[in-house]
């Protein structure tokens, strides 16, 4: 039975990789921040560079269209920007959305920046959830699930060596052949977005790994608990164990936080503001309705709350515990999305270098039971 309470550190076998990610950059601008979108589009590879350089071992990209804030469409082109200034550091797309793509020019797309990037690129996929980008598309919303897994088996054969015809619902593919083949034999790992049940049991059936996300839209609707963690961990391993998968099954977790040894919501306050006021403007988009002033507190106040925001006692005091649940059971990349729309280059990376310094540390530490006691001076916001 998996236990929602802190655990005793363990240290060998029984304890899996613990690394740290960078995400998710969504090349957002704020009005009145003074920044355009080449300005913020730029910071994030400077950002990036900067991440690896610190120590943190991925960097992932998050996917929307037509936003007026310049919300990355297109990932690919700059996780391959990213990858021209960077040698180490994972390159992830959290999440790109396939059903909105065809799946040869993804497979080619994919195939060019693996290449740039010597093989390290991890394509987070999901479902989407905006219908009006569908719309855009010429997509029906109601085929995303089943083009995503479709897609995913296209992916998998365009990358082997041999790859036969595809018959599926959606694609028929006589031609299956791209040139070049990825730099890593057999593709990227793909990894499926999920936090709810059946899309965390998609993710264990067709994917390497788990993208999971207590922050953002989808959090605001399940809320993920140790407890909800503790479900979400035993529905992979039954999915798994009914398909006789063997080895570890990596899960992602993303965190909104941000570390400042000052206040830090007079720092991102306002760039949190305009992120999850954009969700839930979306959101009524899509069901045809306006925003209230209501409305719009609510969403302020439902991003705050999502957010680990303090100084380095607080973000260990509240990422500590996660690694504790679930490190025992799969390799776990943490990552924590420390940049945040209209907040300058050079902010950003104060708080990188300060979480590098003081935090990073302390949880690697605490995975690997070597951990000193962290303090916890500055109450969040």
């Amino acid at each position: 039975m998996i236990r929602t309470r802190r655990a005793a550190p363990q240290v060998g076998s029984d304890r899996h990789a613990l690394t740290f990610g960078l995400g998710i950059l969504t090349g957002q601008t704020r009005p009145g921040s003074g920044m355009s979108v080449s300005d913020e589009y730029r910071a994030l590879i400077s950002i990036s560079r900067a991440a690896e350089s610190l120590g943190f071992d991925s960097v992932w990209l998050s996917e929307h269209h037509g936003a007026d804030d310049a919300y990355l469409p297109s990932l690919l082109p700059m996780l391959a920007a990213i990858a021209s200034v960077t040698e180490r550091v994972r390159l992830g797309t959290a999440i790109l959305i396939p059903a909105l793509c065809h799946p040869i020019e993804l497979a080619e797309s994919v195939a060019v920046v693996d290449q740039i990037s010597r093989g390290r690129v991890i394509l987070g996929l999901g479902l989407g959830w905006r219908r009006e980008e569908f719309a855009t598309f010429g997509i029906p919303f109601s085929e995303r699930a089943g083009r995503t897994a479709e897609i995913i088996g296209i992916l998998r054969r365009l990358w082997s060596d041999a790859p036969a015809p595809f018959r599926g619902r959606y694609y028929q593919l006589d031609r299956m052949r791209i040139r070049p083949l990825p730099y890593r034999s057999g593709g990227p790992p793909i990894y499926l977005a999920g936090s709810k049940e059946k899309p965390i049991r998609r993710a264990a059936a067709l994917a390497d790994g788990l993208f999971y996300s207590r922050s953002g839209p989808t959090a605001a609707s399940v809320q993920p608990t140790f407890g909800h963690v503790e479900s979400a961990l035993r529905w992979i391993e039954d999915e798994r164990s009914q398909r006789g998968a063997m080895g570890s099954f990596p899960l992602t977790l993303l965190v909104n936080a941000f570390v400042s040894k000052s206040d830090p919501w007079a720092i991102i306050g306002d760039g949190v503001d305009h992120q999850f006021l954009a969700y839930a403007r979306w959101k009524k988009e899509d069901a045809g309705l306006a925003m209230s002033p209501e409305d719009e507190l609510e969403a302020v106040r439902n991003g705050r709350l999502l957010m680990l925001a303090g100084d380095p006692g607080t973000l260990v005091s509240g990422l500590g515990p996660w690694i504790d649940v679930l490190l025992p059971h799969c390799p776990l990349n943490l990552v924590v999305k420390m940049h945040y729309p209209g907040v300058g280059e050079n902010r950003t990376i104060e708080a990188l270098e300060l979480f590098a310094k003081e935090v990073m540390p302390q949880l690697k530490g605490r995975a690997t039971g070597d951990a000193a006691p962290a303090s916890n001076a500055y109450a969040t916001g």
